[in-house]
Parts: C-alpha cells; sequence; structure tokens
C-alpha cells in the first residue's frame, strides 16, 4: 500500500481551497467560551536516515479565550522505525501538550486565521517493546523514558463550514532527555470540530 505523505494532505487540501471561497465568517466561533476538538495526522521531520516512517497522529481540544485566542490540550501519538547501524526496532512516543495559542492574523473576510503556539509538553517513549536487548544481541541505554519541555509551533485555520474548520501546522516539540533528538520539528494537517 501506497504511504499517505504530507505533501498528499496539503495538496488534497488545497484542491478544496476555492470552495471556501462561500464559507462563512470565523468571528462567531471565535468568542469567548466556544469550545472544539481537533485532529491531525502528519510526520516528524528528523534529519538522518536512521529514523524510518515517523508519522504521527493527534487528538485534542480548545477553549476561546477574549481576543480570538485559545488554549488547547493535545495528546500525540509517533510511531517510528529505528535503524542504528542497521539493527531495526520500532519505537514510540506518547505525548501531552497543554498550549496557548494567540491569533495573530484574522483577514478581511474572516476566513483563514494564523495562529501562534507555545505550550508545555510531556511524553513516554518506549523502544523495542520495553526490551533493551536488541536481534543482533547489542543493548539499547534505555528500553522507555520519560521527555519534558515546550512545543511550538504556527498554523491556520481555514474555515470550511460554520462548524468544520481545517487547520494546516508546522512547527515543533522541544524535548530534554528525549531518545531522538532535543528538537523534534513536525508538518500535521488535519481539522478542528466546534461543539
Amino acid at each position: 500500500m501506497k504511504e499517505i505523505t504530507i505533501r498528499h494532505i496539503v495538496c488534497s487540501l488545497l484542491l478544496f481551497l476555492p470552495s471556501f471561497v462561500l464559507a462563512p465568517t470565523s468571528k462567531a466561533q471565535m468568542l469567548e467560551g466556544n469550545k472544539f476538538v481537533s485532529a491531525s495526522v502528519g510526520r516528524h521531520l528528523f534529519r538522518g536516515d536512521h529514523i524510518k516512517s515517523p508519522m504521527i497522529a493527534t487528538l485534542g481540544g480548545g477553549y476561546f479565550l477574549s481576543g480570538g485566542n485559545y488554549i488547547s490540550f493535545g495528546l500525540d501519538y509517533a510511531g517510528m522505525r529505528m535503524t542504528p547501524e542497521d539493527v531495526p526496532f520500532k519505537s514510540q512516543q506518547y505525548l501531552v501538550n497543554f498550549s496557548y495559542n494567540a491569533l495573530l492574523l484574522n483577514n478581511v473576510t474572516s476566513k483563514y486565521n494564523l495562529y501562534a503556539r507555545v505550550g508545555a509538553a510531556v511524553a513516554f517513549e518506549s523502544h523495542n517493546n520495553g526490551e533493551k536487548k536488541l536481534e543482533n544481541g547489542s543493548e539499547l541505554e534505555k528500553a522507555s523514558n520519560f521527555s519534558y519541555g515546550g512545543v511550538i509551533d504556527l498554523h491556520t485555520d481555514i474555515y470550511a463550514t460554520e462548524l468544520l474548520v481545517l487547520t494546516i501546522s508546522g512547527g515543533g516539540n522541544i524535548l530534554f532527555d528525549s531518545f531522538y533528538s532535543r528538537f523534534q520539528p513536525f508538518l500535521l494537517a488535519g481539522f478542528k470540530f466546534y461543539l
């Protein structure tokens, strides 16, 4: 089966952009106290060829404050194959974040918004199914670990309907004591649904 890449997701979203011209204004949804749920998929943009298929799936939600700003929380899962010295093993990351999202740009028609996000994050990472010993007899330094830090990104909201918003975001997790790297850049595409 063909692997779905970020390019496929972004191109699919761009194909539907012309239909958003008639989309309703976002101002009604950005009122203080409004809530939403969100989901997105994407991938980490790690350098080097020892990390394969670093896909991410996220679920979350948010609560609007005044001025179009909002607070959000997210649960992220990242699964990848590690291939250091040609000894492959699977690795997973489970991350929880709590963030503040500041409205940077709100266009005249209020159909497209640009946000900056900054927040705190804690992650649990598991490697080789929790086993230190690899197939070739060598051992990992850690079979699992916790890491902590923050998350930053820029993301855009594109209002498709009154309740449905498409999102595209780029940013990174900054995690200390992570097995992978301290800075973990990502690109995501998904949606928000207002409750």
